[in-house]
């Protein structure tokens, strides 16, 4: 089976703009465990910023 290799941007798990790119098991490299886009800088960007909208709503962690 073969994972979707996803990235989360904007509270969406979303597929990567950039070039197709694989993972595959180290003990058996001819086996893809994960393959889809990777993530390019604008990706990242969207990635990093803030969230709009009202805020998740749930309890708050305690340290």
């Amino acid at each position: 089976m073969t994972a979707d290799i996803r990235h989360l941007i904007g509270g969406r798990w979303l597929a990567g703009s950039g070039d197709p790119v694989r993972s595959v098991n180290p003990t058996r490299p001819h086996v893809v465990v994960a393959e889809g886009g990777a993530a390019l800088a604008a990706d990242v960007d969207a990635a990093l910023r803030p969230r709009r909208g009202p805020p998740r709503r749930g309890r708050a962690r305690r340290s």
